[in-house]
């Protein structure tokens, strides 16, 4: 995998901070997205000039994971991709060459389904997706977008996909329809948007790009709520 430019995470700087170079990718993702807020915060509370002020608003392995990010890319490049619009953690990683890019991915879904396709309120309805990569997947995700009868979106989950190689692959994911102070999961038709992507589905950065979408249903029984779920932001069923 060639990415160019930039500065590269050698395997001293890895063996330094105990990483292993084979989850480093899932490391990165995970550190960024839990905590880009409080990075984001901090820099702009003036903790801008060394990896290791970046990094000192955590404690133990989140202080380790920040250091191996930033000393990846240096300080100065850090604070910069941080400050950009919209920050993408698996942008952040790929710039810190611990997430990998392939221009030339592609894949497509074969299929969505809905297990059970039908329940009362209070059932857990797992979506099930199969799908086949052609072309080695660098750094993507598969996103499930939840829409309520009349409504749009109402929850959403992304699962990070890192180096996916030719073949065929599957993922899965549940959504439990218990009321909550988001969602009463009134008796209607539930419908899942799927969608398999280069990068984060939603994202404007260079390499990110939407491979394939699939949609499914679930129905909640009982007396019909007037209205069917309707799609916004990232859906193309429109």
């Amino acid at each position: 995998m060639e990415i160019g430019g930039g500065n590269k995470l050698t395997k001293e700087t890895i063996d330094k901070y105990l990483i292993s170079d084979a989850i480093a990718c899932e490391e990165c993702y995970s550190f960024v997205n839990t905590n880009l807020e409080i990075l984001i915060r901090h820099i702009e509370d003036g903790a801008n000039k060394t990896c290791s002020d970046i990094c000192s608003s955590f404690n133990g392995t989140t202080f380790t994971e920040c250091l191996v990010v930033c000393d990846a890319v240096g300080a100065i490049f850090f604070v910069a991709i941080l400050e950009e619009a919209d920050p993408d953690p698996i942008y952040i990683c790929q710039m810190a060459k611990l997430c990998d890019i392939n221009v030339n991915g592609n894949a497509s879904i074969t299929s969505v389904s809905s297990d059970p396709p039908i329940g009362a309120q209070n059932t857990t309805f797992w979506i099930d997706v199969e799908y086949e990569v052609y072309n080695e997947i660098g750094t993507g995700t598969i996103e499930y977008q939840l829409y309520a009868p009349g409504q749009g979106v109402v929850t959403y989950h992304y699962i990070l996909l890192a180096d996916v190689k030719e073949g065929m692959h599957s993922s899965k994911y549940n959504f439990t329809t218990i009321p909550n102070e988001d969602n009463n999961f009134l008796p209607g038709l539930y419908m899942v948007d799927v969608f398999l992507c280069d990068g984060l589905c939603d994202s404007t950065r260079p390499n990110s790009k939407i491979y394939d979408l699939k949609r499914t249903s679930f129905v909640i029984s009982g007396d019909i709520v007037s209205g069917t779920a309707s799609s916004s932001g990232l859906s193309l069923w429109q």
